[in-house]
């Protein structure tokens, strides 16, 4: 059983029944509701397990304690990370949650980061960012992590390899369709 699997599957299926609530729409990235603060702190806080995961596997003797550290470490190490796309074909969106990082001086935190700390923090003061972009960001960014964190586990370079072992599918999120396919039809 994978635990952090489960929990990503979870989170996706609460978007999957708030969507018949609130339209996946850019007219609506900025709608907010106690509802998407769950989700957003709640991905947004797999996010750093992971982050925590995934660092150690690419050093055992890591110590970073924050985003900051963990962007230093993966971007040297995992590149293609900050490039990585996640699709909502259902609502025809796409997100690329780490593409800050894909920058040369891998400066910037992606905004629903930042935003989830405030959230977290100043929830009085910043409650209108639990909204759905960052809600929706979270949850991709944590897709992405895993993904590169199975990736490691099961040790290969072979996204299709990955995608086999995270079962059962998503009902919303999806990574690039090639990796899900293993011929194309002609």
């Amino acid at each position: 059983m994978d635990l952090h699997w489960n929990y990503f599957l979870s989170l996706d299926s609460d978007l999957k029944k708030l969507s018949r609530y609130i339209e996946f729409d850019l007219s609506n990235y900025q709608t907010y509701s106690v509802e998407l603060a769950r989700i957003y702190l709640a991905a947004s806080s797999e996010c750093d397990v992971i982050f925590k995961l995934l660092c150690n596997k690419l050093n055992p003797s890591f110590e970073g304690e924050n985003i900051n550290h963990y962007r230093n470490l993966i971007c040297q190490r995992l590149p293609e990370l900050s490039k990585e796309m996640v699709f909502i074909a259902r609502y025809h969106l796409a997100f690329q949650p780490f593409k800050e990082w894909s920058q040369a001086e891998y400066e910037g935190n992606p905004p629903w980061w930042k935003m989830h700390n405030k959230v977290k923090h100043n929830r009085d003061e910043y409650f209108k960012e639990a909204n759905l972009l960052n809600a929706l960001n979270s949850v991709a960014g944590l897709f992405v992590l895993y993904f590169f964190y199975k990736k490691l586990n099961i040790n290969t370079s072979n996204p299709k390899e990955v995608t086999r072992y995270l079962d059962p599918q998503p009902h919303l999120f999806k990574l690039e369709p090639e990796y899900y396919y293993s011929f194309l039809i002609t």
